[in-house]
């Protein structure tokens, strides 16, 4: 069987590239995302998650809809599991 491909539109990619290091900001409720071989920022809004999907040596970025389920996350115990961010002192 062969693997799943990307989602079924590719032109919809935000960006098709063999690797990249992206840059990521919060701007209020969105998310600013920069790369260098880009020439302008991406912005992914509120309500929206950025999906990468590796596929035959490339990966695809995409915008996509948040499913409801992750609107309002508890993430407690999340930190003393290992997860988030992490404090020196």
């Amino acid at each position: 069987m062969a693997p799943p491909s990307p989602p079924s539109v590719l032109s919809n990619a935000l960006v098709i590239v063999d690797k990249a290091t992206m840059a990521m900001e919060a701007v209020g409720d969105k998310i600013r995302l920069n790369c260098q071989s880009w020439e302008d920022a991406r912005i992914i809004k509120e309500r929206e998650a950025l999906m990468v999907v590796a596929h035959k040596g490339q990966l695809y970025f995409y915008r996509e809809h948040r499913p409801a389920k992750f609107e309002h996350v508890d993430d407690t115990g999340l930190h003393e599991a290992g997860c988030g961010p992490v404090d020196f002192e």
